[in-house]
């Protein structure tokens, strides 16, 4: 869990759905500390699921989305960006 300010960033739930979405996508090779190379995740897979994500979400990823290497480090974002 992160930490912002003196409130933990809840990820869990995030984490969660984010796993359905990526593993909807790339089956059981989605894993929640993989890293996207080692998942075969392209820039157009990232790309196309970015879109279900900001959209699940209500965030806007942007470029930030190639700042995150796993699936946990983007549910940290997200948390980051709804300020969860």
């Amino acid at each position: 869990m992160l930490q912002k300010g003196t409130e933990p960033i809840v990820v869990d739930p995030i984490l969660d759905r984010l796993l359905e979405i990526f593993r909807g996508k790339l089956g059981p090779v989605a894993k929640p500390d993989a890293d996207f190379a080692e998942m075969e995740i392209d820039s157009l897979a990232l790309a196309e699921i970015s879109v279900v994500v900001e959209q699940e979400f209500q965030v806007r990823l942007s470029d930030r989305v190639l700042e995150v290497g796993t699936i946990r480090e983007l549910a940290e974002l997200i948390a980051e960006l709804r300020g969860s």
